[in-house]
């Protein structure tokens, strides 16, 4: 079993990684293998991860666990270069779990704001997208049957 290890004050803390989550998630976004991996999927699956999170279905060391596969996703290939507020948020969604665990820190407010306002701004934005892409692909469709 792979473990996120964070040191707070000289103690390593061990949490597992949500390996379950994270495949379901991958398959709920489409994303089958590495050439899957596209900037509008990585924000589908955080989107999920941040749903379930505000729900209460998975801890903050999961959704910090995620986000920082989701952080090397975003690394790859550049991409964090096309949406740096989503880098953003899921930069600081990777360090929940160590200033959850470091109160003396104030940044732990600063970070879950912009974890949880993120999705806020991002929903409406791709329910529009995926009408858009319906409306197109429904035009195809009847074009066919012209």
């Amino acid at each position: 079993m792979k473990e996120n290890r964070k040191n707070t004050k000289n103690k390593t803390i061990k949490t597992p990684f949500p390996y379950g989550k994270f495949e379901e998630y991958k398959r709920k976004v489409g994303i089958v293998s590495e050439k899957d991996i596209k900037l509008i999927k990585i924000k589908k699956l955080f989107l999920l991860a941040t749903d379930e999170f505000k729900k209460g279905l998975i801890s903050s060391d999961d959704l910090s666990a995620i986000s920082n596969k989701l952080f090397v996703y975003l690394l790859k290939d550049n991409l964090f270069k096309e949406d740096q507020e989503l880098f953003g948020a899921i930069e600081a969604a990777s360090e929940i779990d160590f200033y959850i665990r470091n109160p003396e820190s104030k940044n732990l407010n600063r970070f879950l704001k912009e974890v949880l306002e993120y999705p806020k701004k991002r929903v409406k934005e791709l329910a529009s997208k995926s009408f858009l892409n319906n409306l197109v692909n429904f035009r195809a469709f009847r074009m066919t049957l012209k």
